[in-house]
């Protein structure tokens, strides 16, 4: 019980310095917090654009990388054919070649 006889140990003058400074601390506090508050508040807002964007370049990655193969895999099927429509033309000039010899 004598912790307790000294009561002006507890109060605080609201006139008081300390108390002016202890309201200040406690307002910059509750700014802080507001703010981080809208800044999470921004980010969840702005979250799904960036994942829509994000799967619209994904897309975007993937239909080019698509038809770039396409292309390339018509590229190689045309020169397979011409390659082989050559060879082919060489047999027949060589069997026509070899016919004419014997």
């Amino acid at each position: 019980m004598a912790d307790l006889d000294e009561v002006s140990s507890y109060y605080i003058d609201p006139a008081s310095d300390e108390a002016k400074q202890a309201g200040k601390g406690k307002q910059e506090q509750k700014q802080k917090q507001l703010q981080a508050q809208e800044q999470l508040q921004r980010a969840l807002t702005e979250l799904p654009l960036k994942l829509d964007k994000y799967k619209a370049d994904q897309e975007d990655k993937y239909k080019r990388w698509s038809d770039v193969l396409d292309a390339q895999v018509e590229e190689m099927k045309v020169t397979g054919k011409g390659l082989a429509d050559l060879e082919l033309e060489a047999l027949k000039q060589e069997d026509t070649s070899t016919e004419e010899a014997a």
